[in-house]
């Protein structure tokens, strides 16, 4: 019965391993040519659609250009479903291959994270990196963790860029991520059931 055990507990480490590693967002490599939702995207029917971009231009290339701005952020979202308690980890690579001209140059990244109700309306203020500044020519990683609040149905993921006066400024996103983590006690209750089940089966 002990090594039943044993193989019980390395199965529930893999599968939490396998739930960690997967991508929530449809087409995070950004490979289509057209937006597959409005902005806004509609709820619920929008939900689990792909992106909406506001200032955004997918080229099917693994990366979606974000237009100059001048002052107003450009970018792409998601609306997915949403499981309270659940920690959300959001992810993806930028890049501004343009001038680094204009006043206030330099702070042009952020990934934002909300959670909202089944009506739409958001609950607290979400998470977010913050504008992070970028360095011209070298593609950057920004990351952000979160768990969703009690109520949450939907998460939405804002990835954008804002030019802040700059002029001639490129700006790229692509390799985005949104992977999740089960809440505490949905992960005991299936650790338990694996571990149930290989015990019934050893005493058979």
């Amino acid at each position: 019965m002990k090594k039943s055990l044993a193989f019980g507990a390395c199965l529930v480490a893999a599968l939490a391993l396998n739930t960690q590693a997967q991508n929530l967002l449809v087409d995070p490599t950004f490979t289509e040519t057209t937006f597959d939702q409005p902005n806004p995207i509609p709820i619920p029917g929008g939900v689990n659609g792909g992106w909406a971009g506001f200032g955004a231009t997918l080229t099917g290339a693994n990366s979606v250009d974000l237009a100059d701005n001048t002052w107003n952020p450009s970018g792409v979202y998601q609306i997915l479903t949403a499981t309270p308690g659940a920690d959300y980890t959001a992810s993806a690579w930028f890049n501004n291959t343009g001038a680094p001209t204009g006043a206030g140059w330099g702070t042009p990244y952020i990934i934002n994270v909300n959670f909202d109700d089944i009506t739409g309306t958001e609950i607290g203020t979400g998470i977010s990196t913050g504008w992070t500044p970028e360095t011209l020519n070298v593609p950057e990683q920004l990351t952000i963790s979160g768990i969703a609040p009690a109520g949450t149905a939907y998460v939405l993921v804002y990835l954008m860029a804002m030019d802040n006066g700059a002029n001639g400024t490129d700006y790229s996103v692509a390799n985005a991520s949104l992977t999740t983590v089960p809440e505490p006690t949905t992960s005991a209750l299936l650790g338990l059931g694996v571990v149930g089940g290989m015990i019934w089966r050893r005493r058979q």
